[in-house]
């Protein structure tokens, strides 16, 4: 009996699970119960019980591996969420892998741009799905049937009749260009397909598909991009329809500036371009184009305008629309923190088919004006609508205000909307709606209620009343365990007006009060209990290209060698010179002075010479550090250079007897160290490495009256194998003598007066 498809996911995690159980393990689950019921008066319409389960482990050296199961019931019948089992990150052979079998979902559009004009939807499939990717290049492969989502609340998938077949493939070619190339292969079974009527759009009546597609974006510099794509696509299809133009191509500029911004784009899209059922893709022409500008800080303006039309193969069995659209607004601060925005769009909508041809022009006009303060948010905004064609022209006017207040754990709103219709008769409505919601740390609760007389309300005939409140909650009821509800109604009925009534059953005939009347309940629940188990899990996170950060996972990346080689200043090897990578792992020199990384991660990493653990005879040269990257599968080579030392210059300074020698300073040129003499004037430096040096004494350290006998400054030089150099310095205390003053002494009988 072949496997059920529901069923691999469960098979495969039973399958891995000793694989599992042998690794160092950081991993989480979740367990959930969901349910949710839909009634409409007395017809159950939806009934769908599930469970909702989520494995996800991280493994060293592996990748994460993430099993999903989600079976249900609906009215008896039995689905499937989203299931699957995936390995990603998965390194091997250069590359990071992810394969998944089960249900996989890929992006619609191949090379990321931004137009909002184009829409692609996610290919969704039940099946196999591999995809490698580094740096700028990813490769996938595809094969399965397509899944569209079902079902309300509780998500369940609906497996079609079309199955899958393609692989794509985006490559950065330098800074400025990005090329992106994809295959694909459709084929639709045309009597199933006649089953599924819930499955419109473009290609249910085509047979097989296979469709070539080159897109690229080309950014010429900071304020220019281009994207170009085209494609190219051979269809078989039943002998009532026309498969079109086999090309399609799409092409237009971005222009971005900090105060401009334009997007244009012509798209030209046959039948066959993206078939996938359930969608209305391709079969349409025209160009696009939006500006938005910004002249002051407070002013932002806006247009756009499209002009598209289908039916590109001229099939006179099908209708040809053709709609013009065109839009613009601004935005404006004002005084008084007050901010104003205003909108007009207008939509001309052309319909032609073989027998009629009919118009429709819609028009609207909307302003809003709002302002906040301390903790509220008001706001006011009026409309008016438009609508001629072959209906009758009709004129719609509202005006609504509407206010939020919110404080600390709770906020509460309300809203007042009048609308006036203008057509073959006028009409008066009113819609109230009122909000709440309130937050603690283990409790939430939210609650809307609108009520209404809208659609055809206050006619001559009826009058139409609109109800609807949703009431929802979560709470974590105990760790990890958190239980979440939300209740819905909504009522429309109407009813016949009193005057109508009257007059008809005063004619003799019975009318019931109720013409129409629909009155939907729904409940949901959900219980969930989440695991926890190991080492915390890595953080994933993605860049701007989609691809998950290699630098946030380190135990599942791609990995390389670092090696390299340690010498001397005499040009030998250096063994035991311990080397650090990122100031983490350390690796020591051989005997032939090389060192070597295995499994270093790609990426850039710091790698020295761990000065803590230098030998004490060795000292870091001029290449001590170095930054380098790291590719996978290859190696990556750093070389060091070291120092030795444990040489030594000794000497002596002799000086006179009874005259203090250990404050006599000697230096060592160049590399500044200086020390001084012992009791006995013997001196010394350590750990010199080999070199030619200058030993110098420092006359300022000489004793007062002291004078060297020896050169100042003498010239030594270190060699390996060769005795310690002696130096020798000798001073001398010279007092000079005192100087002698001469003094003449004249004889007495000199001095004597002589009498007169």
């Amino acid at each position: 009996m072949a496997p059920r498809p529901h069923l691999l996911p469960l098979a495969a995690l039973l399958g891995l699970s000793p694989l599992i159980l042998a690794q160092e393990k950081a991993g989480e689950a979740e367990l959930g119960f969901q349910y949710y019921s839909l009634t409409n008066g007395n017809t159950r319409v939806t009934n769908a019980v599930g469970l909702s389960t989520r494995y996800r482990e991280f493994l060293p050296n592996l990748g994460f591996i993430t099993v999903n199961f989600n079976p249900a019931t609906n009215q008896g019948r039995f689905y499937t969420g989203e299931s699957f089992v995936e390995l990603r990150r998965f390194p091997w052979l250069g590359n990071y892998w992810t394969f998944r079998g089960g249900d996989f979902r890929v992006p619609g559009r191949l090379l990321n741009v931004s137009f909002n004009n184009l829409y692609y939807p996610d290919i969704t499939g039940r099946g196999a799905w591999v995809e490698s990717s580094h740096g700028g290049r990813t490769l996938g492969f595809l094969y399965g049937s397509q899944t569209v989502p079902a079902g309300v609340r509780v998500p369940l998938l609906i497996q079609t009749p079309q199955s899958l077949l393609g692989g794509y493939y985006s490559q950065n070619v330098g800074e400025r260009l990005v090329l992106g190339a994809r295959f694909l292969s459709f084929a639709n079974d045309l009597p199933k397909l006649k089953s599924f009527s819930f499955l419109p759009g473009n290609g249910t009546e085509l047979e097989n598909v296979r469709t070539a597609t080159l897109s690229s974006v080309f950014t010429a510099n900071h304020h220019l991009k281009f994207y170009s794509e085209a494609a190219v696509s051979q269809a078989s299809a039943s002998s009532l329809v026309t498969a079109g133009s086999p090309l399609s191509f799409t092409a237009g500029p971005i222009i971005e500036f900090s105060r401009m911004t334009l997007r244009a784009n012509y798209v030209y899209q046959s039948r066959s371009y993206l078939p996938l059922l359930g969608y209305y893709l391709g079969d349409r022409r025209g160009p696009y184009a939006e500006f938005r500008v910004r002249p002051f800080t407070r002013l932002d303006l806006f247009a756009s305008v499209s002009d598209y039309s289908n039916n590109l193969a001229g099939d006179p069995r099908r209708p040809t629309f053709h709609t013009r659209g065109e839009s613009a607004g601004l935005s404006v601060q004002l005084p008084f923190r007050l901010s104003l925005s205003s909108n007009w769009s207008t939509l001309r909508f052309n319909t032609r088919s073989a027998s009629t041809t009919e118009s429709n022009t819609s028009e609207q006009l909307q302003v809003s004006l709002s302002r906040s303060f301390r903790h509220h948010g008001l706001r006011a905004a009026v409309r008016e609508f438009r609508q001629r064609g072959v209906v009758i022209p009709q004129r719609q006017q509202t005006a609504e205000i509407a206010d939020t207040f919110s404080y600390r754990f709770f906020t509460v709103g309300g809203q007042v909307r009048a609308q006036k219709l203008r057509a073959d008769q006028n009409k008066l409505t009113y819609f109230i709606q009122g909000n709440g919601q309130v937050n603690f740390k283990r409790f939430s609760a939210y609650a809307n209620v609108e009520n209404a007389n809208d659609l055809a309300n206050r006619t001559v005939f009826a009058t139409s009343t609109m109800a609807t409140t949703v009431i929802g909650a979560s709470v974590t009821v105990a760790h990890d365990w958190f239980l979440s509800m939300e209740a819905y109604r909504s009522r429309l009925v109407m009813d016949l007006n009193p005057q109508s009534i009257f007059a008809l059953q005063g004619q003799g005939v019975f009318v019931t009060t109720i013409l129409a009347s629909m009155n939907q309940w729904s409940l949901y629940v959900r219980m969930t209990k989440r695991l926890h188990w190991g080492a915390q899990m890595p953080i994933e996170t993605l860049s701007s290209s989609g691809a998950y950060n290699a630098v946030a996972i380190p135990g599942a990346q791609l990995k390389g060698t670092v090696e390299g080689f340690v010498k001397s200043a005499d040009n030998r090897w250096a063994e035991g010179i311990p080397i650090a990578i990122d100031s983490s792992r350390i690796a020591t020199t051989d005997n032939a002075g090389r060192f070597r990384f295995e499994n270093v991660p790609e990426g850039a990493h710091q790698i020295a010479i761990a000065l803590e653990s230098l030998p004490a005879e060795f000292d870091p040269g001029k290449n001590r550090e170095a930054t380098i990257v790291v590719k996978p599968g290859k190696a990556v080579r750093a070389d060091f250079d070291v120092v030795v030392v444990g040489f030594a210059v000794q000497g002596t300074v002799t000086g006179p007897k009874d005259v203090s020698l250990e404050s006599i300073l000697v230096r060592l040129n160049p590399v500044g160290r200086f020390t001084t003499p012992d009791k006995a004037g013997k001196f010394a430096f350590y750990n010199v490495s080999a070199g030619t040096y200058e030993v110098e004494f420092d006359p300022k350290s000489l004793p007062e009256h002291g004078i060297l006998t020896t050169p100042q400054k003498v010239p030594v030089e270190v060699k390996p194998a060769q005795d310690h150099p002696m130096v020798e310095f000798g001073f001398d205390i010279r007092v000079p003598p005192k100087p002698v003053k001469k003094i003449i002494l004249q004889p007495q009988a000199a001095l004597t007066t002589q009498p007169k």
